[in-house]
């Protein structure tokens, strides 16, 4: 097989069962000898990069930077573009797993033998080193500290110097038990950032990173979560309401949320049996949407699963049927839809949300978020509810029937508060997102600038 048909074959699994036949047919793996497979492989991954963004004219010296799984974190890299100190080059995610297919296992290292796993980094070293040749980069960030496809990748700029930065998004709403629940998960799996330098979000997800023996605490540091500068910005055009029409809006969540062990299941996120996970918090949730939105037509109720797929759309249909006797589809003022969170957010009186980071963003733009506390909430799945340690600052409903509540008075103008005033909201604020000065952009700049001087750590 030429290098062009494995790396256009990425992505597939026919690519990694092709990849295993080159292999066993191979007296070798690739490795530090072979020079002319890695420069063709660095050659063809040039070819398929896209610069995002050039530095400002008045900054010569730039950092170049690659980004990995770009896809992943549109919203934060603009506002990396914006600085105008960096030069941001896309790269393509499907050549590097090809790559990782012709070591037979797509990267993931922890199931090759030894010598395979060194072999496969020194390869991605000489491909890295190839690349730089053709297109000088002085870094790689990714948006995540535990891709797999990337820990050879990440192993392999360890040992070439070159710096490896995570830019880890996770953790935004984790407390309480669920703490030392992650810790304790990580350090059983052995959880390992392979790269040089971990950029977290909050002293919480410092402390998950570090006591989980993920990463070594002098390469962690708090920056905050970069996409949050546009909210926290007291000009932001969210705060400015384009559509003045009563409206609500549910960020559906599915039975496993809040870091709950899954269970049997009939899809990825939905207890098999309905008997395990929040169950009846997501049947009585869904049917109260519904309901109201049956008893006020004047008003738009919009539901936004964090993924707009076929499986979890069914699951909202059949709520729907069952409890309110009724297809989703013949109730026109209720509907999915697949819109950007901020945007739902700007243009409604609330949000009705759970075990999500949009709690904390609805509160930053001043919106209602109405937070439902009942059924397994606060019953047997209560350890499993984020925010619970701030939830004063929210409008949370113990019912039912106070969330039907809640919702007619926020179609009728009077959204429902929190308990904790401004001072209560900053507070959680800092404590879950790191920062809340809309200098969270400027500060992963700052810490990319000095990976690459090597001045941190």
């Amino acid at each position: 097989m030429t290098v062009g048909k494995w790396l256009r074959t990425a992505g597939r699994r026919s690519a990694f069962v092709a990849a295993r036949g080159v292999v066993g047919a191979a007296p070798h793996l690739p490795g530090d000898g072979d020079a002319w497979l890695a420069r063709r492989a660095a050659a063809r991954i040039a070819r398929r990069c896209r610069v995002l963004s050039q530095p400002d004219a008045g900054v010569p010296t730039a950092p170049t930077v690659l980004v990995m799984s770009a896809f992943r974190f549109w919203s934060d890299l603009d506002l990396l573009k914006e600085v105008g100190r960096l030069r941001l080059v896309e790269t393509p995610t499907d050549h590097f797993q090809a790559i990782n297919a012709l070591f037979g296992d797509g990267g993931e290292t922890a199931d090759h033998d030894r010598e395979n796993g060194e072999r496969h980094v020194r390869f991605a070293a000489s491909v890295l080193r190839e690349l730089r040749r053709v297109m000088p980069f002085d870094a790689l960030i990714a948006p995540s500290l535990f891709y797999r496809y990337l820990h050879p990748w990440a192993q392999a700029c360890r040992v070439s110097g070159i710096p490896f930065i995570g830019l880890h998004k996770e953790f935004t709403v984790l407390d309480g038990s669920n703490v030392q629940a992650a810790i304790d998960l990580f350090r059983a799996e052995r959880m390992t950032f392979h790269g040089t330098h971990a950029l977290v979000v909050s002293e919480t997800a410092r402390q998950v990173i570090a006591q989980g023996g993920v990463a070594e605490a002098d390469r962690i540091r708090v920056v905050g979560l970069p996409r949050m500068d546009r909210l926290f910005d007291p000009d932001s055009p969210w705060r400015r309401r384009q559509d003045r029409r009563p409206r609500i809006t549910l960020f559906s969540f599915p039975h496993y949320c809040g870091n709950l062990e899954v269970a049997e299941r009939r899809s990825k996120l939905f207890s098999k049996w309905d008997h395990h996970g929040f169950v009846d918090l997501f049947r009585n949730v869904h049917a109260a949407f519904a309901e109201v939105a049956l008893e006020r037509p004047d008003a738009e109720m919009v539901i936004k699963p964090k993924t707009v797929v076929d499986w979890w759309v069914r699951e909202i249909e059949a709520v729907v049927q069952q409890e309110a006797g009724r297809p989703l589809d013949s109730i026109p003022n209720c509907h999915v839809v697949n819109r950007p969170a901020h945007d739902l957010i700007r243009d409604c009186d609330a949000i009705v949300a759970f075990n999500s980071t949009v709690i904390l963003e609805a509160a930053i733009l001043g919106r209602s978020a109405i937070v439902p506390l009942f059924d397994e909430a606060c019953g047997r799945h209560a350890e499993n509810v984020y925010l619970r340690e701030v939830m004063d600052a929210f409008a949370a409903v113990p019912s039912k029937a106070a969330l039907k509540a809640a919702l007619h008075a926020a179609l009728d103008g009077h959204p429902p508060v929190g308990r904790t005033g401004a001072d209560g909201k900053s507070a959680a604020f800092r404590r879950y997102l790191g920062y809340d000065d809309a200098g969270s952009t400027a500060r992963v700049v700052d810490a990319i600038e000095q990976a690459v001087q090597g001045a941190w750590p």
